[in-house]
């Protein structure tokens, strides 16, 4: 069996969760990473089922701006492949297309497969520092009405304790939180992917968007080089007068679910 690319790593998490983040810095564990950001999910209209298709974006250490878009818009065969999927009320899922799309990629450059291994890492978030993150955000709004974020976190919740499996591949579940402030952890998470943990992007805001026009925080690109400084670990407090982050408190299932991952419910005083 010939494949073209010996792993692939599904970074999966709902908008605002942390993945660019996560992504950064596994892209900083190789020496050449291909990666295709936000790719469509299940669920969306047909028009916008895009999956795997070109263009791709090409890492490098030796690359000052991040990265660049091949000319040749081909996956490289040397290149581990990191794709990018942001969840949002539309759907919890893969893209129905990827697995077409996967084989047709591959049997074009003369492969049987396209990966040797496929990992699927689930990112989740403490809920009320997400939840928070997400009414801050002004660029999409989707997942702002309370109902629609509820929902979606506990779908993703439920997959990342392994009550359901929709992702049937090897999982790896990545509490953001806990990433962000444990290198124990991140080391356990490199061993996982069979590699050697290396922190050299872990401060470096991804740039993502049309022309690389701003980076994947409230902070833009600001912070490069110091996300570490960061104050994402209380996220909530800006919000805790909101009715709806008021509504997302008052949610017991909420609070059940996170208090499996260590996370518990905020106590909130008026300001």
């Amino acid at each position: 069996m010939s494949f073209l690319t010996e792993r692939e790593i599904n970074v999966i998490g709902i908008q605002r969760t942390g993945q660019h983040a996560i992504t950064s810095w596994l892209i900083g564990h190789y020496d050449h990473v291909c990666y295709k950001n936000n790719m469509s999910q299940a669920g969306c209209p047909a028009r916008k089922e895009q999956g795997i298709q070109p263009p791709y974006w090409y890492f490098t250490p030796s690359l000052s701006d991040d990265w660049e878009v091949s000319e040749d818009q081909a996956i490289r065969e040397d290149h581990t492949v990191i794709l990018g999927t942001e969840l949002t009320k539309l759907s919890f899922g893969l893209n129905p297309n990827l697995e077409a799309q996967r084989d047709k990629i591959a049997q074009s450059m003369g492969y049987e497969q396209f990966s040797r291994f496929r990992h699927y890492v689930l990112v989740i978030r403490n809920p009320y520092n997400h939840y928070a993150s997400i009414l801050n955000w002004s660029r999409n709004r989707q997942l702002s009405p309370v109902s629609h974020f509820k929902k979606m976190w506990k779908k993703m919740a439920n997959e990342c304790l392994y009550c359901t499996d929709e992702f049937p591949f090897s999982k790896i579940v990545i509490p953001y939180d806990t990433w962000f402030s444990s290198r124990d952890f991140r080391e356990e998470v490199a061993k996982k992917l069979d590699l050697e943990l290396n922190d050299r992007r872990l401060n470096t805001v991804m740039k993502i968007g049309v022309g690389k026009s701003w980076g994947s925080s409230f902070d833009g690109m600001k912070k490069n080089e110091k996300a570490q400084d960061m104050d994402v670990l209380k996220r909530w407090v800006k919000v805790r007068n909101d009715p709806r982050f008021s509504e997302l408190l008052e949610d017991d299932e909420i609070a059940r679910l996170s208090g499996c991952f260590g996370w518990e419910r905020p106590e909130c005083v008026e300001a």
